[in-house]
């Protein structure tokens, strides 16, 4: 095996990381085809095994590769979930962290509904209407039945989770759509600070969902705007802020 030189400034095991992850993209490899054993890339790369078992490490760490016995080193199958909930955390740290996530959050699903409104199929959008129709029930339900309010409020709240993940499904975008189940998953833990369901949330999916009928981007972007306002004046209260930062893992 010819040997291949490792050159830059930094640490011998970040540029093999580098030059591995590198060569996965250069070849097009798909998970499960091998890149050799660690002695193989010691001798390639005119290194240590101690260096090569250091950025393989490293490797599975980020879910870029895996071992498999008589196989060695070989691409992994994409698991991104692992990685987005470091980024996520990571992100929500600090001063201005969470309201920083609740911008982020902003971005995907405006995004996420130009998409929709190009790539929804009928029964995706069926399955929102529905979802709709059911938040109308609740909020009429419980101002005209007598309903327990924190019993609408939660059930609200799952259909309107639902709702917003089946949205970006129908963007059919597997990175947004996973990025947004992490951060869905941040912002429900704070389900007692969010605001009691209103008529105006309901005509806002109902809206949504036609837009998407109609493909309609201008009016899915304009109401999904007017939509996902009130999460940032929500995610600046630092009571809120205190209660869903996650535990470090």
């Amino acid at each position: 095996m010819s040997q291949t030189a490792l050159s830059g400034s930094r640490t011998l095991s970040a540029r093999l990381v580098d030059a591995i992850f590198e060569r996965i993209q250069h070849n097009k490899l798909s998970p499960g085809d091998s890149l050799g054993t660690e002695q193989d890339l010691a001798a390639e790369f005119d290194i240590s095994r101690t260096v090569v078992r250091e950025a393989i490490g490293t490797l599975k760490g980020l879910g870029i590769v895996t071992s498999r016995q008589r196989q060695g080193i070989v691409v992994a199958k994409p698991d991104l979930q692992p990685v987005l909930s470091k980024v996520l955390t990571h992100s929500a740290i600090g001063d201005g962290g969470w309201r920083e996530l609740a911008s982020f959050r902003v971005v995907v699903e405006l995004g996420a509904v130009v998409l929709a409104v190009r790539h929804a199929t009928a029964g995706q959008i069926a399955g929102l209407r529905l979802l709709a129709d059911k938040m109308n029930e609740l909020v009429v339900g419980g101002q005209l039945g007598g309903v327990a309010a924190e019993e609408v409020k939660r059930a609200f709240i799952e259909c309107d989770l639902q709702f917003h993940d089946l949205l970006l499904q129908a963007a059919d975008n597997s990175l947004a759509h996973q990025f947004h189940q992490m951060l869905v998953e941040y912002f429900s833990r704070g389900k007692q600070f969010m605001a009691t369901p209103t008529a105006l949330m309901v005509e806002q999916h109902q809206a949504i969902v036609d837009a998407l009928e109609q493909r309609d981007v201008l009016a899915a972007t304009r109401t999904m705007t007017e939509h996902m306002d009130p999460v940032l004046q929500l995610l600046s209260a630092n009571a809120f802020q205190a209660t869903i930062l996650p535990a470090s893992r």
